[in-house]
């Protein structure tokens, strides 16, 4: 997906910083400063670029094993601090974007459909059961990056139907069980990560700088200062 727009591109080492730096803000608007909507609308963007590139990683890796690997690693490493700084389920998002890693992974040894959107969905639902960061179906949109590559509209359409869907069952379901709606604000904003498509289509495809493990190194760490920061301010 190298679409540019106007004359603007950016390689994928900038749209890498561009997705962690977005996170970055996220999870310190949602730790220290949950009041200002700003930090977490930001934040938006970060998930599914990460995504993006896990589909990217994987036409282009050349030992697939080794890719899951290295992700299951850093996502073991993140558990401790990930549930030190937030205080829920230790499976983050690097589980997440392993999951979908996986999907892609066993989606290219079936034919038929049917199957494929079947292990679609078994991931997302394993996601779900484990309570992982990106509940809302970050695996399945490493899929969605995968499938519509070259299909602009089919990737939109479906991206906002995975983003859409559930906050609408979500609302239905609450006029019979109003315990069941969402508190967290982060819930609500989650359609807003459509707006990465227009940074995502604006990679020109190239790698830039080859830092291959700044973004699995970034992740553990910058939960370790958000936690190390707590406590100072505790």
């Amino acid at each position: 997906m190298t679409n540019r727009i106007a004359d603007f591109s950016w390689d994928g080492f900038t749209l890498k910083i561009i997705a962690i730096t977005a996170m970055a803000l996220d999870h310190i608007g949602a730790v220290f400063f949950p009041h200002i909507l700003s930090l977490r609308l930001i934040g938006r963007i970060s998930a599914p670029i990460m995504a993006f590139f896990i589909s990217e990683g994987y036409t282009k890796t050349r030992n697939i094993r080794r890719y899951m690997l290295r992700l299951f690693v850093f996502a073991l490493l993140s558990m401790v601090p990930y549930y030190l700084v937030f205080g829920r389920s230790p499976f983050n998002i690097l589980f997440d974007l392993l999951l979908g890693l996986i999907i892609i992974f066993l989606t290219d040894r079936v034919k038929e459909d049917y199957c494929k959107w079947g292990i679609v969905l078994l991931g997302t639902i394993i996601a779900f059961l484990l309570g992982t960061d990106g509940r809302m179906g970050i695996s399945a949109l490493v899929y969605l990056f995968y499938r519509f590559k070259n299909d602009i509209k089919a990737l939109v359409l479906s991206m906002s139907i995975l983003y859409v869907c559930p906050m609408v069952l979500m609302v239905l379901y609450s006029a019979v069980n109003l315990n069941a709606l969402p508190q967290s604000i982060g819930f609500w904003l989650h359609p807003f990560s459509l707006l990465s498509l227009p940074l995502i289509w604006g990679y020109n495809g190239e790698r830039g700088r080859n830092l291959k493990y700044l973004f699995y190194i970034f992740y553990p760490a910058h939960l370790v200062i958000l936690y190390g920061i707590m406590n100072v301010i505790r």
